[in-house]
């Protein structure tokens, strides 16, 4: 084996090693989102996720009322109000839309729709 070969096959472990962390990073993102889902709203992505679209579109729900519930506590400054949990629940809720395709719109141009056609 030359000194460029061994040069090669240093970059190549390196590499590898760069993508296992990064995989276990991810992994280790997605099992504490999960978790964090599991506790604010008891929904198990991996069931939702593996389920109907009929069970997504009743999730998206749910996260829009949790999400919804939480943009209330933080603008009353209420204790409990978590920005961590606040975050967890909106890219919980991108997922899923993600997977049926639904349209993600914004929560401040949702809300200015809406009054605009109570009017």
């Amino acid at each position: 084996m030359t000194a460029h070969d061994a040069e090669k096959v240093k970059r190549r472990l390196a590499g590898e090693a760069r993508g296992f962390l990064r995989d276990k990073d991810d992994e280790r993102l997605r099992a504490a989102t999960m978790a964090a889902l599991f506790l604010a709203g008891g929904i198990d992505m991996d069931r939702v996720l593996n389920g109907s679209d009929e069970a997504c579109r009743n999730t998206l729900a749910k996260l829009d009322r949790l999400i919804e519930r939480e943009r209330l506590k933080g603008r009353a400054r209420h204790w409990s109000y978590d920005l961590n949990r606040h975050i967890a629940l909106k890219q919980a809720r991108d997922v899923i839309a993600a997977r049926i395709g639904a349209t993600m719109t914004n929560g401040a141009r949702r809300r200015r729709l809406a009054r605009f056609k109570k009017a």
